[in-house]
């Protein structure tokens, strides 16, 4: 069966606000995080498992669980239901540290800017 190529539409752009599309020529299939700068391939549909690696790590910092037990948690998702799933520890922590908490230390700073 082939690959149906993705876009990153308005529906999208409504949906994950932290994301754009990336503006540098022949890259219309890549998105863009405003928070950190990385860019990734939504080709094949791949903004879905980054948005849902994304969640599993927040899910991680909200409920004060083990970065290493996401090593387990990964392979367990792996196994019964996506087998694209990498989020371990290593990836878990640097979605936090460069995502979350840049993000965090903004909204932070305009708050107690007001």
């Amino acid at each position: 069966m082939p690959k149906i190529k993705c876009t990153f539409n308005e529906k999208l752009q409504s949906e994950y606000t932290f994301l754009k599309k990336c503006q540098k020529p022949a890259q219309e299939y890549k998105i863009e995080c405003i928070v950190c700068g990385a860019a990734f391939s939504i080709e094949h549909g791949e903004q879905k498992l980054a948005a849902d690696e994304g969640i599993f790590a927040y899910h991680t910092c909200k409920h004060s669980q083990s970065l290493s037990s996401m090593d387990c948690t990964s392979q367990l998702v792996r196994k019964l239901y996506v087998n694209k799933f990498t989020r371990g520890r290593t990836k878990t922590k640097s979605i936090i540290t460069n995502v979350f908490l840049p993000y965090a230390v903004n909204v932070l700073k305009k708050d107690l800017l007001k």
